[in-house]
C-alpha cells in the first residue's frame, strides 16, 4: 500500500530516499521490532529469525509485484 501510495503522488519519475526509506525500510524495521517485542508482550508466542527473514522477503516480494505491475500498467 504504501508504494501505491508513494507513485500516486510522487513528482518525479526517479526513486527517491523517501520512497527507499517509506516503502522498503520502514517496514523490514516494523517487522524486526515485532519479532523483539513478541516474547515480552505476547507470552506464548515467540520472536523467530525465520519469521524475520520471512518479512524481509515480503516486503521485497511485494515491492516486485508493484513494480511490475506499475511497468505492465505503463505499456497499455
Amino acid at each position: 500500500m504504501l508504494i501505491f501510495d508513494f507513485r500516486n503522488h510522487k513528482k518525479e519519475n526517479k526513486i527517491c530516499s523517501t520512497f527507499v526509506l517509506a516503502c522498503l525500510l520502514f517496514p523490514i524495521i516494523f517487522g524486526g521490532i515485532i519479532e523483539l517485542l513478541q516474547p515480552t508482550f505476547f507470552a506464548p508466542r515467540t520472536g523467530s529469525y525465520g519469521d524475520f527473514f520471512a518479512d524481509i522477503l515480503g516486503v521485497f516480494v511485494g515491492w516486485l509485484v508493484m513494480y511490475g505491475w506499475g511497468k505492465m500498467r505503463k505499456t497499455t
